[in-house]
């Protein structure tokens, strides 16, 4: 009955990592190094996290929202790009997409040069 449950249990951690993404592996590093990168912004990322983020958005082992976030990181210029703010809300809306890969979304978008207070307590929970 033991070796039953935890196979059943497997093959459920299993499934849900194939149908909405690596919950514990990929995504959950590069979005500890966003919200590092995101908790020190001044105005724009430096030339190195710049480099960071376009390697998160090009990874394929993260998700689309994960790899989203991170490319319109590295278009912030004291805000969110134009071209990136209705794909962050997209995220936002997403009901189906995980609290802190909202969260971060909705922190890039409303950046004004640097995270406000709360968005850093909000990092600081993802780090």
């Amino acid at each position: 009955m033991n070796k039953t449950r935890y196979y059943l249990l497997a093959v459920l951690f299993f499934c849900g990592n194939v149908i909405y993404g690596n919950a514990f592996g990929a995504d959950t590093d590069a979005l500890k190094t966003m919200a590092g990168i995101m908790m020190n912004l001044h105005h724009y990322a430096s030339d190195s996290e710049k480099k960071m983020l376009n390697s998160i958005g090009a990874d394929g082992s993260n998700s689309k929202d994960v790899r989203t976030i991170a490319k319109a990181m590295a278009r912030i210029e004291h805000t969110a790009a134009d071209t990136d703010k209705p794909k962050l809300q997209s995220i936002i809306d997403d009901n189906n997409a995980p609290q802190n890969v909202r969260d971060l979304a909705s922190i890039v978008l409303h950046i004004a040069h640097m995270p406000s207070a709360e968005d850093k307590n909000k990092l600081k929970g993802m780090m």
